[in-house]
């Protein structure tokens, strides 16, 4: 993993002092995001199995083209992240019981990319990869209680100092493109997988570790300056 982020931020590093003789295009993007948290045995011990939460993003990007087969692009977005986890179990008295526990973060976020692109089909294929800067915005917690059929639910804002959480991720963002022109308007659609490298526990004496993990599909258009 270091090797490769060395190698990523030294290729970052060369496409950033070519900026100068760069083909500039401004870019907007959005689509939906798959998220959820992969921790140590001691978080999956205490949350159990993790289901993944649906969501969306939106941002808008700058594309610096510097020849036919390499670019830098950067990012900024709003995105949500989080997990949810669920137990089932039998109660004497209740009957069976589900207890659902859902969290949600909401980021802006500044991935900073190299894009690889080769030419597939009608259109042109990117390789994109490059280390991602979010910061929380805010984020909250909902418990909900199903028992023979009938669901409590309780939500609160989060408190990331008093909650032990996390407010800067730093990830690595792996991904494929592809674009064709349409009307002479390049369009984009993308897959994109989010390596959360930031433990999110600031709480060094539990011992837990979580970290976040995405996989998003999105869609966009870009407008040559």
């Amino acid at each position: 993993m270091k090797v490769l982020l060395k190698i990523v931020f030294s290729c970052l590093i060369l496409g950033w002092c070519r900026f100068g003789s760069a083909q500039v295009a401004f870019g907007l993007r959005a689509g939906m995001h798959l998220a959820s948290w992969s921790g140590n045995a001691a978080f999956e011990s205490k949350y159990g199995n993790l289901e993944a939460r649906l969501s969306f993003l939106v941002g808008g990007a700058a594309e610096f083209r510097l020849n036919n087969y390499l670019a830098m692009q950067a990012e900024l977005g709003y995105i949500r992240k989080g997990f949810r986890a669920e137990e089932r179990y039998a109660d004497p008295v209740g009957g069976m019981v589900r207890e659902k526990f859902d969290v949600m973060v909401q980021y802006m976020e500044v991935p900073v990319l190299l894009k690889v692109r080769v030419p597939l089909w009608k259109g042109q294929a990117d390789l994109l990869t490059g280390p991602g800067f979010a910061y929380a915005l805010n984020g909250r917690e909902k418990f909900t209680v199903i028992r023979n059929g009938r669901s409590s639910a309780t939500t609160r804002d989060l408190d990331f100092e008093a909650d032990h959480i996390a407010r800067f991720d730093f990830s690595l963002q792996i991904g494929l493109a592809w674009t064709l022109a349409v009307g002479g308007t390049p369009v984009f659609i993308e897959a994109r997988y989010l390596l959360g490298l930031t433990d999110l526990n600031t709480l060094e004496t539990d011992g837990l570790q979580a970290y976040n993990r995405g996989l998003s599909l999105n869609t966009g258009v870009f407008l040559p300056l």
